[in-house]
């Protein structure tokens, strides 16, 4: 009998090989709820439009789009600025470009460069600038790939750190590798009525914080300089 040899399993087999669905295709989809325990045999399935799962879109290199006027023009929103917020010394780009680079209040942007994170964006429209994620889906609501991306965010931390770079980052196959729950259809809606209301509260209470804090930063210079007083 020969002896036995060691291979990794995927020296001789791919794990779960892709295949390119264009959006908007139908394809055959098989709910979780229907794939039985040690058998190869799949019951039934149904035809459904590919809607393109989750997206994650990388941003622009803004410096090869500069404003092509005064009027035509939206700031760029850099690892800093998802951080810090805008300031007078940020970069400007032409509003000249794809919409999917168009970053708006609510939506979910991943850092996936330097310094990781995943936040909500509280500010005014922007470019996405590269080395940031826009996180979309048509097929799924804003909570999943929101807390998924939170769910996994220390992971990622981890796999940045071990990298000997200055500027460490993560990859799209880490992103790929990564492992989410799919609930049924009908678990799905009974989960978002419960966590959509809370995203939603959330950007609108970042919203009303903004106007609070620039109700602060228009009335404090005043009040220190006497210009305006306060009645006891």
């Amino acid at each position: 009998m020969s002896e036995w040899k060691e291979y990794k399993l995927d020296d001789f087999a791919e794990i779960n090989p892709s295949e390119s669905i264009p959006k908007g295709k139908v394809a055959k989809k098989i709910a979780m709820e229907v794939i039985q325990p040690f058998t190869k045999k799949i019951q039934t399935y149904s035809n459904e439009e590919y809607k393109g799962g989750v997206k994650f879109k990388n941003g622009l290199a803004c410096q090869k789009y500069p404003p092509k006027n005064e009027i035509d023009k939206l700031p760029v929103l850099k690892i800093k600025q998802l951080r810090n917020g805008f300031s007078d010394d940020c970069d400007w780009c032409t509003t000249d470009v794809k919409p999917e680079y168009l970053v708006k209040n609510g939506d979910v942007i991943f850092s996936w460069s330097a310094s990781l994170m995943v936040k909500i964006w509280d500010g005014d429209n922007c470019i996405l600038n590269q080395h940031l994620f826009k996180v979309t889906s048509d097929e799924f609501p804003k909570w999943y790939y929101y807390l998924w991306s939170k769910h996994h965010l220390e992971e990622f931390i981890s796999i940045y750190a071990s990298h000997a770079t200055i500027m460490g980052h993560i990859k799209r196959g880490d992103l790929n590798n990564a492992i989410v729950l799919v609930p049924t259809d009908d678990e799905m809606i009974t989960f978002t009525e419960i966590q959509s209301p809370i995203i939603d509260k959330i950007i609108a209470n970042n919203k009303q914080l903004k106007k609070i804090v620039a109700i602060r930063e228009t009335l404090l210079p005043k009040l220190m300089s006497g210009e305006i007083q306060v009645k006891a």
